[in-house]
């Protein structure tokens, strides 16, 4: 998958993200949409997903179709209703 720059060293940045989850919840996100940045206008896609035996969901962040950045957001708790699986 093409990075932009900051996407390069994302994953070093947020060790507990897997490049193959990240893999796994672009191929099959369980949600997905778009926001723009206030500070720069730059349009962004949003993929939400969950991976088996994790137990906090992870935000991956595409620009222009680009990995930008990726790393578990419990925030997401609040908008889904909990933790991906209750284990």
């Amino acid at each position: 998958m093409p990075k932009t720059p900051h996407g390069e060293t994302a994953l070093e940045r947020h060790p507990d993200v897997q490049p193959e989850w990240v893999a796994a919840i672009v191929a099959d996100p369980y949600d997905q949409w778009e926001e723009t940045d206030r500070r720069t206008g730059m349009s962004m896609t949003l993929l939400a997903g969950r991976i088996s035996g994790w137990r906090y969901w992870i935000k991956v962040v595409l620009i222009g179709g680009e990995f930008e950045t990726a790393y578990s957001d419990w925030r997401l708790e609040r908008k889904y209703g909990g933790p991906p699986w209750n284990t």
